[in-house]
């Protein structure tokens, strides 16, 4: 396998996976593109605060809402906020930790916190954190190896990389020592998804879904109807 700097071999197989950074090499730079997660922590609740707003278990919590609130208590009683489309879209995939915060989102965190919560319109947040997840056309993993080449490939996680990537390490490790196993007939399995568009219509079409799922959840809120899954952005997004 030959790389960036010069060669590298291996005894059984070489594994590329770097999600979103991928992006940033050359050969990934139209199969992967870095979109962003933000999400800010409280301070720590009470046990009347936790009273108040009846979340009396540690249950994972989570909007339907195209952007998608998530939400999680801490084991030192604090609660996790986060949103699924954070900074926006920088023009040919960059990346860099002065993208990981965005002050809009940020401020549209903390007020949709007020939203969820306003029994906890006055508790502080302490942290404020994102980064970059790795995103494919069609939304899928890919779990891809090479007999020739012995190369082994994964990404794709799109905000799901805890688990996808205990999946596919143990898929990864059944491809490349040739073991037919369930998880090998999973369908990410040796899947490629379709490239992305070369900028500057990448930059421009993740830019207009970004805009427009936002413009999609505030006017389901204010007239009280769902989104019909109909329109550009939607399908553009569906998985």
């Amino acid at each position: 396998m030959v790389a960036n700097g010069g060669s590298v071999t291996a005894n059984v197989a070489v594994v590329i996976a770097g999600e979103a950074y991928l992006s940033q090499m050359a050969k990934f730079r139209r199969r992967i593109i870095p979109m962003y997660s933000s999400m800010i922590l409280t301070e720590r609740l009470s046990p009347d605060q936790w009273s108040a707003i009846g979340w009396e278990n540690r249950e994972a919590v989570g909007s339907n809402t195209l952007s998608q609130d998530y939400l999680q208590q801490t084991a030192d009683g604090r609660i996790l906020f986060g949103l699924g489309n954070g900074s926006p879209y920088r023009f040919a995939s960059k990346i860099s930790d002065s993208f990981d915060t965005y002050e809009p989102v940020l401020n549209w965190l903390q007020q949709r916190f007020k939203e969820w919560f306003p029994l906890l319109k006055e508790v502080k947040f302490t942290h404020a954190w994102g980064g970059p997840i790795g995103v494919t056309s069609d939304w899928t993993p890919n779990f891809q190896f090479n007999k020739q080449t012995r190369a082994a490939k994964a990404f794709g996680y799109f905000g799901q990389g805890v688990s996808t990537a205990n999946l596919a390490g143990r898929i990864l490790s059944d491809l490349i020592y040739e073991k037919k196993s369930s998880l090998t007939e999973l369908p990410m399995v040796q899947h490629s998804s379709t490239k992305w568009f070369p900028e500057p219509l990448r930059w421009i079409g993740a830019r207009y879904v970004q805009s427009e799922i936002r413009r999609l959840d505030d006017r389901a809120e204010s007239i009280g109807i769902p989104p019909n899954g109909n329109t550009l952005a939607e399908r553009m997004i569906r998985h």
